[in-house]
């Protein structure tokens, strides 16, 4: 099972820095439209 440790954690993390920057982007975005106008 732990053949390739790294491989297996730099996956993971990058899996959860994609979610969490994909996450922060559309709060950032929601943040900003609601501020901003709201036509949308």
């Amino acid at each position: 099972m732990q053949v390739y440790p790294s491989k297996l954690l730099t996956a993971v993390w990058a899996g959860w820095m994609l979610i969490a920057w994909t996450n922060v982007q559309e709060s950032l975005d929601m943040t900003g439209t609601s501020l901003g106008k709201e036509d949308d």
